[in-house]
């Protein structure tokens, strides 16, 4: 009996291992073509670089800190803060997925186990956000990893890790805190739940206590809270917040998980849900069911308090954290509906239909995203790495957010030059002119947003035309729609030789494409 069970822990062991090294593979393959959810991956630089300069002592407040210690401990061995972020982050997707099939295998049945973690290693977002300088994979793996401890009966391992998965994103704080705590109404002699929700609880308390003394309040989460939600209902009338509301909740299950998560994923992991008790280790398997539950209802619970049209791009990570346990909880279901004797041998059919309806939503929806974030994101990036190409050091560019991340976390000989500079002049073209001479300024990144200024300060550059600002000569090379920008080469008598290659997109240069103006 006992080398039974040696022989099932080894197969799930070696299961969890091939798997997560498959999803660290494909992770690696999209690290050169994925360019990042929106402006938090490149700002995570700055964030990285700041701790690593700082020796450690700078705590990220809003976000939790975890992340970016451990990226900058990764930065300060391989020296660039990109390359540090995403050794982190695609480790930790290869372990979330380990450990998805672990807990799978192990809790539920082989055959879930390995369908699951299958299901997690393409999931868009899963894996998308494990090839990007982002948190998600990071919280996604202690948090695993803390459900498995929890469930194997130790209470303080599990306690501890799910501590340090609170310090990667303070979710466990609205979603496995009151799950534990449920444990502990339910059978209070339950010492495993006990010691998990106390360590647990005594984390987010004393992160609470810290933030009170640095920031001066208790609602550690109220920055994040803030900023998303805004005016998205704040001036609505009583009845237009109620539609708001039911919009992005009704949204939020009805278009968007189906679309990231996967139809029949969605669609089987309610029956997964209430067929737990037939899992392999059942209450394990209960305790699986009331994570997922608590990290699904602050999902919800999110989306209500947002108000955010379904659309929304930040929808694309909040759902993140759920996407284990949908996996799970449909494995589970598609495995157990499929020995139900009326279908007989075509009982694996429904698991293999599950596998084959997700693969083809995640296909679409991962080609979407990776177009979407090229297109965003990776012109931005492209642009200034030509500029560092093709100018000698010493040279500026007049741009904001994405593209002067980039520069300063890298140090580059580049220098960005926001369109919040107080020296830069307003809507004077020839003064305009002399400041970009006066600062050896060689591209300019007009953005449309009002938030960064170039509305204000060059208001006529929102045309898109080549345009003569006083002794300088501004041709449009680069133009996207979508995110709202378009980038200038200048030339003009400053003694700034001309670029050693020609812009991306240009005739005779290597790249191309729809973003870039012939």
């Amino acid at each position: 009996m006992a080398g039974t069970q040696r022989g099932h822990t080894g197969r799930a062991a070696a299961s969890a291992v091939v798997l997560g090294l498959l999803a660290i593979a494909w992770r690696i393959w999209l690290v050169g073509r994925y360019w990042g959810h929106e402006e938090e991956d490149w700002g995570n630089l700055l964030l990285i670089r700041g701790v690593l300069d700082s020796h450690f002592g700078l705590i990220e407040t809003e976000h939790m800190p975890l992340y970016s210690w451990l990226a900058a401990a990764a930065t300060a061995l391989v020296g660039d803060p990109r390359t540090g972020g995403l050794v982190i982050s695609v480790l930790m997707g290869g372990l979330a997925v380990g450990l998805c099939a672990w807990i799978g295998w192990r809790w539920l049945s082989p055959a879930a186990g390995v369908a699951a973690a299958l299901l997690l290693c393409f999931q868009p977002e899963a894996a998308l956000y494990s090839a990007s300088v982002l948190r998600e994979s990071t919280y996604m793996a202690a948090m695993l990893a803390g459900v498995a401890l929890v469930g194997a009966g130790r209470g303080l391992g599990g306690g501890a890790v799910l501590s340090l998965a609170f310090l990667a994103r303070f979710n466990p704080a609205f979603s496995l805190l009151p799950a534990l705590g449920w444990l502990v109404v339910r059978d209070r002699r339950d010492r495993r739940a006990w010691k998990a929700a106390a360590l647990l609880g005594a984390t987010v308390l004393a992160w609470a206590i810290y933030y009170r003394l640095t920031v001066g309040h208790w609602a550690f989460w109220g920055g994040v809270l803030e900023r998303n939600t805004g005016d998205a209902v704040g001036d609505l009338s009583p009845r237009e917040r109620v539609a708001a509301v039911w919009l992005a909740f009704s949204g939020l299950f009805a278009r968007v998980l189906p679309a990231h998560a996967g139809h029949a994923v969605c669609l089987l992991a309610v029956p997964g849900f209430f067929l737990l008790k037939r899992g392999a280790r059942p209450e394990a398997a209960r305790w699986l069911g009331l994570a997922g539950l608590g990290t699904v209802g602050l999902l919800a619970a999110t989306a209500v308090v947002s108000a955010y049209d379904p659309a929304h791009n930040l929808y694309w990570k909040w759902l993140t954290p759920s996407v284990p346990f949908l996996v799970l909880l449909a494995a589970h279901a598609a495995v157990e509906l499929g020995r139900h004797p009326r279908l007989g041998r075509a009982g694996p059919l429904l698991l293999i239909a599950l596998l084959l309806q997700s693969a083809f939503v995640y296909r679409s929806q991962t080609a979407f995203q990776m177009d979407r974030s090229q297109r965003w994101y990776g012109t931005q990036i492209e642009l200034m790495r030509w500029v560092e190409r093709a100018y000698p050091p010493g040279v500026a560019v007049l741009t904001d957010a994405i593209p002067a991340w980039y520069l300063q976390a890298r140090r580059s000989p580049v220098t960005p030059i926001s369109w919040s500079d107080p020296d830069l002049p307003r809507d004077n073209a020839d003064a305009f002119g002399a400041f970009l001479a006066r600062e050896r300024i060689v591209v300019v990144q007009w953005f449309a947003e009002d938030w960064v200024g170039a509305r204000e300060a060059a208001p006529w550059l929102e045309l898109g035309k080549a345009v003569a600002v006083g002794d300088a000569f501004l041709l449009p090379i680069a133009r996207e729609d979508g995110y709202g920008f378009i980038a200038y080469v200048v030339s003009g008598p400053f003694g700034i030789p001309e670029p050693s290659e020609p812009p991306p997109g240009a005739a005779g240069s290597d790249g191309s494409g729809d973003d870039w103006l012939p």
